[in-house]
């Protein structure tokens, strides 16, 4: 997402920096507000609502319409995609709610 952003909206002129999951910098930590450079004592609680449900992923095939591109939506039995369904022949997009894939 950082990418995205940084190619988007920040002309690629971002300086994007990777940190490992408990093996933070003290920098990171700071640009939190903890002036200390120090992780919290406390686990950090959980933030997505246990009602939370993910949109479905949706198929979509692109064809040439009349002088335009047209993105039917492909059916999916039982939400799963098989190897038929996928034409040589097309595109293909997939939408995972954050993911798009293309075929």
């Amino acid at each position: 997402m950082a990418e995205k952003i940084n190619k988007n909206e920040r002309k690629n002129k971002a300086d994007i920096q990777t940190e490992m999951p408990g093996d933070e910098s003290a920098d990171f930590w700071r640009a939190f507000g903890d002036n200390d450079g120090l992780p919290p004592e406390e686990p950090i609680a959980e933030h997505v609502d246990p009602d939370f449900v993910p949109a479905a992923p949706r198929l979509y095939q692109v064809r040439l319409g009349m002088g335009y591109l047209e993105l039917p939506q492909v059916e999916v039995p039982h939400g799963k995609l098989a190897n038929t369904l996928l034409n040589n022949r097309s595109v293909y997009i997939l939408d995972c709610y954050l993911d798009v894939f293309v075929w």
